[in-house]
């Protein structure tokens, strides 16, 4: 069984490093275009399941780091 977990563990910190990767690339093209980079949302960078998760959200530093919170 913990070996299990283990996997589920990894594969979940995987896919949130990619979540935060297209965030962040998704930030710098608005920026660059001159859009708003507040409304960027989970929807806008993954195709993740909603039935899987309660919410997704992103959050941006100054410097346009992604950080996000999955529950």
């Amino acid at each position: 069984m913990e070996t299990i977990e283990k996997s589920k563990k990894s594969s979940f910190e995987t896919s949130a490093k990619l979540i935060i990767s297209s965030a962040e690339t998704e930030y710098l093209t608005r920026q660059t275009l001159g859009e708003s980079t507040s409304d960027i949302e989970c929807s806008d960078v993954t195709n993740i399941d909603t039935n899987e998760y309660e919410s997704c959200n992103i959050t941006f530093n100054e410097k346009g780091e992604a950080t996000i919170k999955v529950v």
